[in-house]
């Protein structure tokens, strides 16, 4: 899933649970829950102007969509909102770790963890787009509500 959904799954979660020892591990639970779903990607390869492009631009959705979100009121602590949105995206860094080791798509030589993460990942294609639309409206609405 992308990192933006990652987050706003992370924000839902706080705003849901509204305890904050119980909504950081729920956040980081639902990563592997939301990467379960069929999701979008990219065939990129790591390193590429393309894998910097498309990190730029989801960074840049990540900032409006969270200055949008902030500026239109939430019921829950900002901070609370933006640890859970982190640890939920949490997850994803080691991907960085095992493309810049070499290690990339090659699941033999992860840890268990990502082991695991590489394994529930069954449906990612440029069709992922549309369950992740989807997614991102449902956690918006949460959100707000």
């Amino acid at each position: 899933m992308t990192a933006t959904n990652h987050a706003l799954t992370g924000a839902a979660i706080a705003t849901l649970v509204r305890q904050p020892l119980l909504a950081i591990p729920l956040a980081f639970l639902s990563h592997f829950v939301c990467d379960s779903l069929p999701h979008f990607k990219l065939e990129i390869t790591f390193g590429s102007k393309a894998m910097w492009r498309y990190l730029y631009v989801e960074a840049t959705i990540m900032i409006v969509l969270a200055t949008t979100l902030l500026l239109l009121g939430t019921r829950q602590s900002v901070w609370i909102l933006i640890v859970c949105a982190l640890v939920a995206m949490s997850p994803d860094i080691a991907w960085y770790f095992y493309g810049k080791s070499g290690r990339q798509g090659k699941p033999e030589q992860f840890d268990f963890l990502n082991k695991f993460h590489y394994k529930i990942q069954w449906s990612e294609t440029k069709l992922g787009i549309v369950p992740e639309l989807f997614w991102a409206g449902c956690m918006v609405t949460i959100i707000l509500q």
